[in-house]
């Protein structure tokens, strides 16, 4: 148990130093600007150039996003 608590503050301290980090290196940097960022891809008459933008972008993020997803889920069933 107190493996899993110290892991846990490890990766709260992780968050908390590295998410300005990734704000300044991409442009979508969380849930909330993915989930705008979609809508405004599929509702709002974009540019193919913005459209592209965008679409790069939101790969980006959808892949640092899903890497984080599977390392918890790497964890947690690594665990006796």
């Amino acid at each position: 148990m107190a493996e899993f608590i110290s892991s846990v503050i490890l990766g709260l301290i992780a968050v908390l130093i590295f998410r300005p980090l990734i704000g300044w290196l991409l442009e979508i940097a969380n849930g909330q600007m993915a989930q705008t960022a979609f809508v405004k891809m599929c509702v709002e008459g974009l540019s193919g150039d913005e459209i592209i933008k965008l679409r790069a972008d939101l790969l980006k993020y959808c892949k640092l996003d899903t890497l984080a997803m599977v390392k918890i889920v790497r964890y947690f069933c690594e665990r006796p």
